[in-house]
């Protein structure tokens, strides 16, 4: 699995406070089956400089990944605040804010609302060339309000990033709901991230999430979910080779075997 989104790197915001509990919260998603995560420590809307310094966070993801004798690749990115001057402090620092320094930019909302200013925030962020990612969606009531709004964003080419717990319940049925319809309304635009943080358990939301994705919606979904797209997200040239057994859709004819996409259906 490849996760976007996670809280791993020790000493910011909603982190770990410990090297060492970094190092447990790495070796419990190598033990849940992921293979690559993404650290992101939170940079927030009042903020014009990193959380942590850059050359700190290669650092101590360098140190993280040499304690792990190479078993997690950890790259770099931020979970960015919305803002209205996101444009200019995209273009100061560039991909380092990126996720994997690639094109997109995991950016979360304001907790109950939407800004005025999303559409154009969205398209002045594409005219420099980044795309967004959008952190946890389903959570935003103003959103699950107004679907008809993330259908057209979605439709301009921002991607939707949902909680695993959203998935699993934890947060309620009807965000639950809300993330299932997500994933089947916008099945080439959604992927699944643990969004881990400090105290966890062993298991993996991640994984409970696939899980539900599968029985729900279909294994091709939550492989789509959990590999294909965020292997995309990051710039990975990586061929997308799912096993299902005696229901491969390689063999049924349902998936593209270049791609990986279910050809049956496409966002709606």
């Amino acid at each position: 699995m490849i996760d976007l989104r996670s809280h791993i790197l020790h000493g910011v915001s909603c982190g770990p406070s410990s090297f060492e509990e970094s190092l447990a919260m790495a070796r419990t998603a190598v033990a849940n089956g992921v293979k690559t995560i993404v650290a992101t420590p939170v940079w927030k809307s009042d903020s014009s400089e990193p959380p942590l310094a850059f050359d700190e966070c290669f650092r101590r993801i360098g140190a993280l990944e040499t304690a792990l004798s190479g078993a997690l690749t950890i790259k770099l990115g931020f979970a960015i605040q919305f803002h209205e001057d996101l444009a200019n402090l995209i273009g100061r620092f560039g991909t380092t804010l990126s996720l994997g320094g690639n094109k997109h930019l995991l950016i979360s909302l304001p907790s109950l609302k939407i800004p005025h200013s999303a559409e154009t925030t969205w398209a002045n962020l594409k005219r420099i060339g980044f795309s967004v990612l959008l952190a946890h969606p389903e959570c935003n009531p103003a959103i699950r309000r107004d679907v008809s709004r993330l259908s057209r964003w979605v439709d301009s080419g921002v991607s939707l990033q949902l909680d695993a717990a959203s998935v699993t319940g934890m947060y309620g049925r009807d965000i639950k709901r809300f993330s299932v319809e997500c994933l089947r309304r916008f099945s080439n635009s959604c992927v699944l991230a643990s969004n881990t943080r400090p105290g966890g358990t062993t298991n993996s939301p991640l994984v409970r999430a696939r899980s539900e994705v599968e029985v729900n919606l279909s294994p091709q979904q939550a492989g789509k979910s959990i590999y294909l797209l965020p292997s995309e997200i990051l710039g990975n040239d990586s061929k997308w080779r799912p096993s299902y057994g005696d229901s491969n859709p390689l063999l049924n004819g349902s998936l593209n075997p270049l791609t990986g996409f279910n050809t049956s259906h496409r966002n709606q």
